[in-house]
């Protein structure tokens, strides 16, 4: 059956309306198109920065392991030069007596 002239102008009527729609929704899909870009962007910049923050992270912990070995180690020398001077200074205490006692003893 064909159309009639009211007809056909309602069918051209709904026709217009469904492109205007789907030119609105080509729109909107363009503009989350473009966000989601934008998003998947910053996410890439993110990880990005995330890699350079944990290889600073793994170098700031090596160096501090290695200066916490050489704290350690200097702690250790601190302590033998300290024993040293314990030492030292009984020997020093030990020779005053006894040149004390040699001068007691002459005089």
């Amino acid at each position: 059956r064909t159309p009639t002239l009211t007809e056909a102008s309602s069918l051209d009527d709904i026709r217009h309306t469904q492109e205007t729609i789907m030119q609105e929704q080509d729109e909107i899909i363009r503009s989350l198109q473009s966000g989601v870009e934008r998003q998947k962007s910053l996410a890439q910049n993110i990880g990005d920065e995330l890699d350079i923050h944990r290889t600073l992270l793994d170098d700031l912990e090596l160096a501090t392991d290695e200066t916490g070995g050489s704290l350690t180690q200097e702690h250790r020398r601190l302590h033998r030069v300290l024993q040293g001077a314990k030492t030292s200074r009984l020997y020093c205490i030990a020779i005053g007596l006894f040149i004390l006692l040699v001068f007691i003893i002459v005089h």
